[in-house]
């Protein structure tokens, strides 16, 4: 509700709302007390309160809201934190807050950098794979297709075969059939 109620411009009421969000995060830590100490900080430093803000600065590192905050929520943290302290006159502590920003952004960008990097390995591992499985797709059909072929030509041969023999076996059956009636004319008595 603080939120909203700062961007519709009623400042009071949304002082009112974070101070009560404030006081029902006073016991936890974590994202949403994170959140929250940024959200109210950035409201009070474009309403200008600017003491306001450097109390809840002061709370959220004497609390050490961000002391275990991802990258990216310590970064907002140490920028808001800058601005808060340049705002109060504390340029040397503001100066520090904005090194230790860039630091974070450098770590960021390497981070992103080496995820990026881990990703492009991923795809790149995951597209070999999938050459692969298409290699061996390919590969499996051109064996079995090399089997059909060795089976239809074993099976051509066979038959060849098999017709060879049978072609020997009725030339020589005819050849028998031929002698046996030659011999049956020439022992057949002649009837004169």
């Amino acid at each position: 509700k603080g939120i909203t109620l700062s961007k519709m411009g009623n400042e009071s009421s949304a002082i009112e709302y974070f101070k009560k969000a404030l006081d029902f995060s006073a016991k936890g830590y974590g994202s949403f007390a994170q959140n929250l100490y940024l959200s109210y900080m950035n409201f009070l430093l474009e309403a200008g309160n600017i003491e306001e803000a450097y109390r809840i600065y002061q709370d959220a590192v004497s609390r050490g809201i961000f002391k275990n905050a991802n990258l990216r929520d310590t970064y907002s943290f140490h920028t808001t934190s800058a601005k808060v302290l340049e705002m109060k006159g504390q340029l040397k502590e503001s100066v520090e807050r904005w090194k230790d920003a860039q630091a974070l952004s450098d770590s960021l960008a390497k981070f992103n950098e080496s995820r990026i990097a881990r990703e492009l390995q991923h795809k790149y591992k995951s597209s070999v794979l999938e050459k692969e499985v298409e290699v061996s797709k390919l590969t499996e059909k051109s064996l079995k297709h090399e089997v059909e072929l060795r089976t239809l030509y074993l099976l051509i041969a066979l038959l060849s075969c098999i017709s060879l023999i049978g072609l020997v076996l009725y030339y020589r059956l005819r050849h028998r059939y031929k002698i046996q009636e030659r011999e049956k004319l020439e022992n057949r008595p002649v009837i004169t």
